[in-house]
């Protein structure tokens, strides 16, 4: 892990898509000046977006807020039980019906 104090090595790691959530935190917890650009950044991980909602300013709470709100809809359901269907006649396949 790269040392983040620097403010300018930190704000150009933030604008890389490749940062990590480790990474991310590290800066976050460096410069308040940066929390809204990690709460945007794309590996920042539900830990961490909750932390900034709970140490940043109002933009970057509201920011925080939403992305997790999307990471619970994001979730998929579970699928439907599969039913069982009847195997067609031969017939039904050519749109005939099999005989009573």
């Amino acid at each position: 892990m790269a040392d983040y104090s620097d403010l300018a090595a930190a704000t150009q790691a933030v604008a890389d898509p490749a940062t990590s959530g480790a990474d991310l935190a590290q800066i976050a917890s460096w410069h308040a000046k940066l929390h809204l650009q990690v709460a945007i950044h794309a590996n920042a991980d539900a830990e961490l977006l909750t932390w900034l909602g709970a140490n940043s300013d109002d933009a970057t709470r509201q920011v925080a807020a939403a992305r997790l709100a999307a990471v619970e809809v994001d979730e998929p359901e579970p699928l439907p039980e599969p039913r069982h269907l009847e195997k067609p006649s031969r017939w039904s396949l050519f749109g005939h019906r099999a005989a009573a």
